[in-house]
């Protein structure tokens, strides 16, 4: 008698221990922004090559923290993150880059870089009402992400130039041929421009 009520007692265990974790699953997807919301998505589609669909949604992302950033501050609503707007960026660049719309993922670039200026950071809060220690953190995470989108932004230009240079339409001995190094990775969880200099990361 005694273990059943044991067994009992487990399985009423697990019952609510899964109805907490389920509910907490929905409560956090339900207070999450718009902003990360998309965000989260335009990573899973990336990840399963669907760049288009991946673009769009770092489009949306971008849209809610531009609509956030200059509306005024309230404590029920999570503030935007800048952080988050500068990936958003740089992953549609590099989304773009996939489907060989390269004008557009320059324009994504430069709006990354843009984000990343001092003179962007000087106008907009990083994180309202977060310690000092750790808006120092952010900022040099958002000037991090910047440096990465510089990196990748060159080396885009330079695979433009091989191209041009293997049609006839450049100038010097450039071959079309990629150097070690100069390729897309495929995978936007490795972070952006960490690894080589030479390599445009996701």
């Amino acid at each position: 008698m005694k273990y059943i009520k044991n067994k009992r007692f487990l399985v009423v265990l697990l019952f609510f221990f899964g109805f907490a974790m389920t509910m907490g699953a929905w409560v956090w997807n339900e207070t999450q922004t718009d902003q990360t919301r998309y965000y989260n998505r335009g990573l899973v589609a990336y990840t399963l090559g669907a760049y288009d669909l991946a673009a769009q949604n770092f489009d949306l992302s971008y849209a809610d923290y531009n609509a956030r950033v200059n509306a005024p501050v309230s404590v029920l609503n999570a503030p935007p993150s800048l952080e988050q707007a500068e990936l958003a960026q740089e992953h549609k660049a590099l989304a773009l880059v996939k489907m060989k719309q390269m004008k557009p993922a320059v324009l994504s670039y430069k709006e990354c870089l843009r984000l990343s200026s001092d003179a962007y950071i000087s106008q907009h809060q990083l994180l309202p009402g977060a310690s000092a220690d750790l808006i120092r953190a952010n900022y040099a995470k958002v000037k991090e992400d910047g440096t990465d989108c510089a990196i990748n932004l060159e080396i885009l230009f330079h695979q433009q130039k091989q191209q041009a240079d293997a049609q006839g339409k450049g100038k010097g001995q450039g071959q079309g041929k990629p150097q070690d190094g100069d390729q897309q990775s495929e995978d936007p969880a490795n972070g952006a421009g960490k690894d080589s200099r030479n390599q445009v990361n996701d």
